[in-house]
């Protein structure tokens, strides 16, 4: 070794810059928290720089007993890794294990399962703080909804567990009346039932069904309608009537009702075939007003002809008289146009 090379080394150590120098910086270091734990066998921390904080500074073990102090941004430690890769080459398999060593770990601490009690806690977002309210007009919607669905009266609206129900869940709003929910559930009658003549006009055949029934001494009469979606072969459903029938369940007052609700569906002449009970009264009406019946009764009549062209006239002294006008103006009832039953 040359004199010149002794001569440094003895002042770098007189200097107090050897290995107690290292230690002595490293102690003070490790006072704060190092930013990269992983690298402390390699660097050491040494304390921040900069009017922001935003440097670190470290010192290299790898380069003792000489003091290589390195900085580098708190963000990453990428000057680190240009340190060892130019300086200690050999070191750089190490380093790079120690870094990969921490993702691996990061990662599988973010895969755990969290086993505590209490979840982690998580700030909640700007849209996630919006209280759920909701509007007055959605809540005589569901007033409505419950009444129709459920075949509620309309006085439950009048109850005050009712009405406590409503105003605890929905705070600040009312309940609407009585009055006012039979007039709304008309005008939501009156569109569906535009809603469904719409519908209609686009179908060519209807299926109905029908039946009658009493209910606390009031008579009722109930009317369904069934087609086919053209566009994607559903079939669809829909209730045409609910009416209340003042009088007893006669034939005639069947007949009457029926037409009446076909016609104001316009679905008169496209209804294919009714389907009700066995009772007397619809098989009565059908039977007389029915589209089946009057087929049978123009194939009588043709037949009749026929027949009285085959007859001969074998006496001239007898005379003929229609009476069929006469019997019609006397008949009690009156004639209807009802589909094939």
């Amino acid at each position: 070794m040359a004199d010149s090379d002794l001569h440094i080394a003895d002042e770098v150590l007189n200097e107090g810059h050897g290995l107690e120098g290292v230690d002595t910086i490293g102690k003070k270091g490790e006072e704060e928290e190092h930013p990269w734990p992983y690298l402390k066998s390699m660097f050491r921390y040494n304390g921040r720089v900069g009017r922001e904080n935003k440097s670190i500074k470290f010192i290299c073990c790898l380069c003792s007993p000489l003091v290589r102090e390195i900085s580098a941004f708190i963000s990453s430690p990428s000057n680190l890794r240009k340190h060892v890769q130019r300086q200690h080459p050999h070191h750089l398999k190490r380093y790079t294990e120690l870094t990969s060593l921490k993702k691996r770990q990061k990662r599988a601490r973010e895969s755990e399962p969290c086993t505590s009690s209490n979840p982690p806690a998580k700030q909640l977002r700007v849209y996630e703080c919006k209280t759920n309210t909701v509007s007055q007009k959605k809540v005589d919607r569901l007033i409505l909804n419950f009444i129709t669905e459920g075949l509620q009266p309309f006085s439950i609206v009048g109850l005050s567990a009712f009405k406590e129900l409503v105003t605890s869940l929905s705070p600040g709003k009312t309940v609407m009346c009585r009055e006012t929910v039979k007039n709304r559930l008309k005008i939501c009658a009156t569109d569906m039932k535009h809603h469904l003549c719409e519908n209609f006009e686009s179908v060519m055949t209807v299926a109905t069904t029908t039946d009658c029934w009493s209910a606390r001494g009031k008579s009722y009469i109930g009317v369904t309608a069934h087609w086919i979606n053209a566009n994607d072969m559903k079939r669809i459903s829909a209730a045409l009537a609910c009416q209340r029938r003042k009088g007893s369940h006669t034939f005639d007052v069947l007949a009457s009702a029926l037409e009446n609700i076909h016609n104001d569906y316009g679905i008169g002449n496209k209804i294919c075939k009714t389907t009700t009970d066995n009772g007397s009264n619809f098989i009565k009406a059908f039977s007389l007003f029915g589209t089946d019946n009057v087929t049978n009764t123009n194939e009588m009549e043709v037949n009749n002809e026929d027949d009285e062209d085959e007859v001969s006239d074998e006496s001239d002294d007898v005379m003929y008289h229609n009476i069929t006008k006469h019997l019609d103006e006397n008949s009690e009832h009156e004639d209807y146009d009802l589909p094939s039953h």
